[in-house]
């Protein structure tokens, strides 16, 4: 049984706690404001009423405090019309107020003396300073998603917001949302938080971020960058999105959009065919359906909300080509979705909603992964491709919410998020059957220089299960002068993968076509993870006349372990049996967070900010992979395809048959580098192991330029604590022997660092915190947000920014090279300086006569930095059993091109009664760049030849049916 203290103690809180203290209401929307005489003397007891068409219950009430305050919190985003009522005054009526999602409207009000019967109405612009929270938010409205041209995903849209990254371009939805994810300020995507609705939906490996759901159930989407309150883990992007309600009458849109080659510009240059690259990144076609549509079971009881989704896409990626016909190839994705969503207002105060997303992918002719390559010219689609079968992914909550006083409300929310697939599925013919001659003959090739691959299966089929569970509660209670939440998340999770091996159980490498070494699998493999985590947090916003402080602490503790396995022996392995073990110790660490802002003139249109921000680094199932006995690991050993002198890498005189034959029989295979290889631990943790964490940064100033108009200047910086260093006890930086050679791209003379024979094959690796190790990230940024007249709204900033990291602790000489980019340590073999850089981002939506309605996003990304490896010839080594790879060139001298991309939406609208049609053209890479996003950067003939460009111009047609 996995964890009986943690689970009979904390599981009979948890039961307690679900029915006393569900979760904060930081998920949703606020509106908060002064109410005052036309004096200027504050009015306590004025009745406030919030009421919206988003609003299952209608309206929403609260009432001002002794100082004039009043809160109302948990707001579904929509347009709202707010009612101050008092005895003795004239009541005041706001109306125009547009509430986002995330967003804590400051809404002051000034009543007159007068009757209760006299309604002053006043209609103005929404405030657009947030004097409440420190936070630094981009929230982008249904409105807004349908008019800017993007992927149709939550995470390219997510690329508008200033100093969040896309990992990877999607050009209109032709990554469909795999591969590319969202980073801010120097982050990983694991630091990321995705929600929907305020639960949390992270995967089970931790990185956060699955595309795959159905954009089209998403109201709001709110991407938070900075000073991210104690109710969520991660100090990466927050993202949280509001799905769509059902609503009192049948409404809903269905579309319909797609492409074909022939739309699409070729982008292809001279010297990229001189690159080695004869074609571009491409698609053959794109179509995709989307209905959707809300309807009232029960008006203003019960609401459904759903929607399906049919998605193709056949790609020819950058170069690949069948070897023998010289053809080109092509991928295939599909992915199939049905959504939908319940609301039910139970009784006048209790709100349940629930919410399901089920995915099915399905890939074609997929290019290896696991070998380091991904879609190049230099991949045989005739051999070294593979099926991935139908995904099966699969997310919802169920929540409940009760507002059981004006001042008191409470939640209770649980969520899943399961993904189980089988990956690299065979193409006909290429796996053979285990231990057959053709098994042997048909393993993987792959050129360590050139960066060729092909062969039969070149990965092995994995099948993956990866379910995570949240269960997640908290209160709020609301003064109007404080805002204090307290709460407890718990979520546990598993990382399954199970592998049958590739033929032959290896990949044979090759140096320039020359045998070189195999890469020996630890076949059939298989692993279980699991992790349990809990975090009960404390939270308080304050008000003290012009200032509002926010301040929380978060309590994370993490506890995992792998599975008990039983696996039959494989051609390199013997057969392994493992219990079940706990090797990390129970992490239990405090975050507390601070966050300051300031009205400056008490106007809500000026406001100073700064926060503090401790966060954890997020774990999951998978961080305990690396200390699993079963390890996938493979192991390079020597092979030159002859029969070598046993226990050595040097070949014999006797001359066989098998010589030269291009198959790695197991007598020209040389002896193991890792005596962990497959059956024993490849690093275990240090008993004092901490946690690693951040201390963030901010200050910013946000000011209102003129109504609807804002500008926010900010700085923002990031220091890694605790930072992890793997050790190899075993050995220690004399182990190795110093070779002088030559740097083979600048000329200069360079000591490389040999392993010493008496230590081959000694590995103790042991995972410890470093005083070292560390990075570090500054940034300085300018952004703006602006609803114009007429309904166009702006976004778009710039920003410099740099990151620097430390890697000099190690026991491998080799290791030191460039180690140290702050230019401190270890500069006799490498000096490092790290430039700034900038990158620049716009996005606009406005309409033009004719119901025509425009939207532009323009992308200005600093290239990907650039770095050349060389595999050091074995002719110079003196210990030829242990290779040698060093970087020749420093990082930060040299760069990829800027990634710019400029794409244009138009669409006009057609009315007719409650129908309306809007026929759409879509066109991504308007001015057709060819920028190049990957290359090889291993030194040899293939040096410098492009494995990945944007794609070339793209027309998308489409159109959507609104009623």
């Amino acid at each position: 049984m996995r964890f009986p203290v943690l689970r009979v103690g904390h599981l009979a809180g948890l039961a307690l706690v679900l029915m006393l203290l569900p979760r904060a209401a930081a998920a949703q929307s606020a509106i908060a404001g002064l109410v005052t005489d036309s004096s200027g003397a504050v009015l306590p007891g004025v009745t406030v009423e919030a009421s919206s068409p988003a609003l299952i219950e209608k309206v929403r009430t609260a009432v001002t405090n002794a100082e004039g305050r009043y809160s109302i919190i948990d707001l579904r985003p929509g347009a709202y019309v707010m009612t101050f009522t008092l005895p003795g005054f004239s009541t005041l009526r706001r109306e125009g107020l547009d509430l986002g999602a995330n967003v804590d409207l400051p809404v002051n009000a000034e009543l007159r003396v007068g009757a209760v019967e006299e309604t002053l109405t006043v209609s103005g612009a929404t405030p657009v300073v947030d004097v409440q929270q420190a936070s630094q938010r981009a929230v982008l409205t249904r409105e807004v998603l349908d008019a800017l041209p993007t992927a149709r995903t939550f995470l390219d849209a997510g690329a508008i917001a200033v100093g969040v990254k896309m990992t990877a371009p999607d050009l209109g939805g032709t990554a469909l949302g795999q591969g590319a994810y969202l980073t801010v300020r120097g982050k990983s995507s694991g630091d990321d938080s995705v929600e929907i609705d305020g639960i949390d939906m992270r995967i089970a490996n931790g990185v956060s971020q699955s595309g795959y759901n159905n954009f089209a159930m998403v109201q709001d989407v709110s991407y938070q960058t900075s000073a991210i309150a104690a109710d969520s883990p991660g100090g990466g992007v927050r993202i949280n999105m509001i799905p769509r309600d059902g609503g009192n009458t049948f409404h809903g849109d269905f579309y319909l959009g797609g492409t074909r080659h022939s739309f699409q510009g070729n982008n292809i240059t001279d010297d990229l065919i001189a690159r080695g690259l004869p074609t571009a990144d491409s698609l053959q076609k794109m179509l995709e359906a989307t209905p959707a549509f809300g309807l009232p079971i029960v008006r203003n009881r019960l609401w459904f909300f759903g929607s399906g989704k049919y998605f193709d896409y056949v790609a020819h990626p950058a170069g690949a080509h069948y070897f023998a016909t010289n053809e080109p190839g092509y991928t295939e994705n599909m992915l199939n979705n049905l959504s939908g969503r319940l609301t039910w207002q139970a009784t006048p105060r209790n709100k349940i909603a629930a919410f399901m997303d089920k995915a099915f992918k399905t890939q074609r002719k997929t290019a290896v992964f696991t070998l380091g390559a991904n879609t190049t010219p230099t991949v045989d689609w005739g051999s070294a491709v593979s099926d991935n079968d139908p995904g099966n992914f699969q997310l919802g909550y169920l929540k409940w919410t009760s507002t059981a006083t004006n001042k008191l409300l409470i939640e209770a929310g649980l969520g899943f998020n399961i993904f189980h697939t089988v990956y690299n599925n065979g193409l006909a013919g290429q796996l053979q059957p285990r231990g057959s001659a053709a098994w042997f003959a048909s393993a993987p090739h792959q050129d360590l220089i050139t960066g060729t691959i092909s062969g039969g299966c070149c990965a092995s089929p994995i099948t993956a299960r990866q379910p995570a569970h949240v269960f997640s509660t908290a209160v709020s209670y609301v003064t109007g002068s404080h805002t204090v939440k307290a709460g407890l998340q718990y979520r546990t999770s598993r990382y399954v993968t199970i592998g049958s091996g590739t033929n032959g159980d290896l990949v044979q490498q090759y140096r320039s076509g020359v045998p070189s070494s195999v890469s020996a699998q630890p076949s059939p493999y298989a692993s279980g993870q699991f992790a349990d985590e809990w975090a009960p947090y404390i939270m308080d916003v304050w008000n003290i006349r012009r200032l509002t402080v926010s301040a929380g602490v978060r309590f994370d503790e993490f506890y995992a372990g792998t599975e008990a396995q039983n696996l039959g022996a494989g051609r390199f392995v013997p057969a392994r049996s493992v219990s079940e073990l706990h090797p990390l110790p129970r992490f239990f660490d405090a975050a507390p967070r601070i966050g300051v802002v300031y009205d400056l003139f008490g106007n809500a249109k000026t406001a100073l900010k700064f926060s503090v921000s401790k966060y954890s680094t997020q774990l999951s199932a998978l961080s305990v992979l690396g200390f699993n006995p079963i390890s996938s690991t493979g192991d390079t050993r020597t092979w030159l395809d002859c029969n070598l002198v046993p226990g050595t890498s040097t070949c014999s005189s006797t001359i066989l048959p098998t010589n030269g034959d291009n198959i790695a029989q197991d007598n020209e295979i040389g002896p193991s580098n890792n005596p962990l290889f497959g059956s024993a631990v490849a690093a275990v943790p240090d008993p004092n192991l901490k946690r690693e964490y951040t201390w963030d940064w901010s200050a910013s100033a946000q000011h209102e330029l003129a109504p609807g108009v804002s500008v926010l200047v900010g700085w923002y910086t990031t220091r890694s604590y605790n930072t992890q260093a793997t050790i190899n006890s075993a050995v220690t930086l004399s182990s190795y022997l110093s070779i002088p050679t030559v740097n083979p791209v600048s000329g200069q003379p360079v000591t490389i660092f040999n392993l010493d024979p008496a230590f081959q094959g000694k590995v103790a690796n042991i995972v410890r915190n470093s005083d070292i190790n560390h990075r570090d990230y500054m940034a300085y940024e300018a952004s703006m947000q602006a609803r114009l007249k007429g309904g166009g709204t702006l976004l778009g900033g710039w920003a410099l920014e740099r990151t620097r990291t430390v890697t000099c602790d190690t026991t491998n000489a080799n290791a030191l090279f460039y180690c140290d980019q702050t230019g401190n340590l270890s500069q006799s073999i490498g000096t490092v300086s790290i430039p700034w850089r900038n990158e620049f981002k716009l996005a606009a939506t406005y309409p033009l006569p004719w119901s025509i309605q425009t939207g532009l996003s323009l992308l200005s990304y600093p290239g990907l930095p650039l770095t050349v490896n060389w595999a050091v010839p074995l002719a110079t080594l003196i210990n030829k059993s242990a290779t040698v790879t060093i970087p020749v060139i420093a990082p930060g001298t040299s760069y990829l091109e800027r990634w710019n991309q400029l794409d244009v939406h138009v669409t006009r609208e057609m009315k007719t009664g409650r129908l309306a049609i809007r026929p759409t053209l879509e066109v991504f890479n308007l001015l057709n760049t060819s920028v190049v996003l990957g290359q090889n950067m291993t030194f040899g003939s293939a040096l410098g030849r492009p494995t990945s460009t944007l794609q070339g111009r793209l027309m998308k047609l489409s159109a959507m049916i609104k009623f």
